[in-house]
């Protein structure tokens, strides 16, 4: 009997590795959709766009970009972790929505267990940026002209949870000033306030800051990543302007629902990889001082891991709760 049993269970092993790797060869036969969790114009709407339209080109298939936004990507990632798992339905992964949302409320999808992650895309430095038409030029001076009035800050972010939001929270401790999230359903609303006054300070991608920041619509204190920003070689990290502990780097990646075949997983790695490679997607990142960072799965994995302790962490030290 138990002869039979496992007799069996290797037959419907055999067809499913036959089915799965025969299914793959013919992949892709219809257009694929990446599920984005930000609204269309934003930093990582407009780079998951580019890179779609690569992959378009050396699949010989589309694939597309649909916006599924709210609470700070969950909504986006409930769609994909719900999909069928045949690889024509993909997340955008931002990183929050893996890291500090579960961290601070129930989620409708375990962040690591509901999904096959393909490959990091990129990273993107945070910029912390002021009015033009204030007075403080440093960061030291936007601290100390803040205590002075004693009447607390306000800052844009796109989401709770999100890196934005989390920096803006960390400046206030670490600054011990009393510092108000305004929360937006994307970046550039919270530009359109920055520059019209309606807000103090924000942390914006580099993808978004750079564009306004050459207009001297606003002025850059300091940066959130590891080195300073080619196009802004004047304007410290917050590592040197004392505030190192402020920092976190905005990454996105690429993921499909669980189940999704090796073999599908593989090629469409392979196809970010090289996508990553092309001079388009190539001068974009220059231009926007991104950080192309297409590999492997397992770096993103640990990524993923090293930023849900810490950023798990952080959400509980400030009670950060979703709204």
């Amino acid at each position: 009997m138990l002869r039979q049993i496992l007799r069996t269970t290797y037959t419907a092993m055999a067809f499913y590795a036959f089915a799965t790797g025969a299914f793959a060869q013919t992949y892709p036969s219809k257009p694929i959709t990446i599920l984005c969790g930000q609204p269309a114009g934003s930093g990582p709407d407009i780079m998951a766009r580019i890179f779609a339209e690569v992959m378009t080109q050396n699949m010989g298939q589309r694939v597309l970009v649909s916006n599924r936004t709210g609470s700070g990507g969950l909504i986006a990632a409930q769609a994909a972790a719900q999909s069928t798992p045949d690889g024509y339905t993909l997340l955008l992964v931002l990183s929050g929505a893996h890291t500090a949302v579960p961290a601070m409320q129930s989620v409708p999808y375990e962040p690591v267990k509901d999904f096959e992650f393909i490959s990091m895309l990129y990273a993107s430095s945070g910029v912390l940026m002021v009015n033009a038409a204030n007075p403080a030029k440093t960061i030291g001076e936007f601290i100390a002209n803040a205590r002075a009035k004693n009447d607390g800050l306000k800052f844009g972010s796109p989401a709770i949870g999100s890196p934005a939001h989390l920096m803006g929270a960390l400046f206030g401790e670490a600054t011990k000033l009393t510092v108000t999230n305004v929360g937006y359903r994307g970046g550039g609303q919270i530009l359109t306030d920055l520059i019209g006054g309606l807000l103090d300070f924000t942390f914006t991608s580099s993808v978004q800051a750079l564009p306004q920041i050459s207009q001297g619509k606003v002025r850059p204190l300091a940066v959130a990543g590891p080195a300073r920003l080619k196009q802004l070689p004047d304007t410290p990290t917050l590592q040197e302007a004392g505030f190192g502990q402020v920092a976190i780097e905005s990454w996105f990646g690429m993921a499909a629902p669980k189940g999704t075949s090796p073999d599908i997983i593989a090629r469409l790695n392979a196809e970010i990889v090289k996508a990553a490679k092309d001079p388009t997607i190539l001068r974009r990142a220059e231009e926007d001082s991104v950080d192309l960072r297409a590999g492997p799965p397992a770096e993103i994995m640990k990524v993923l891991v090293e930023e849900y302790d810490r950023l798990g962490s952080a959400v509980k030290r400030l009670q950060i709760k979703a709204e």
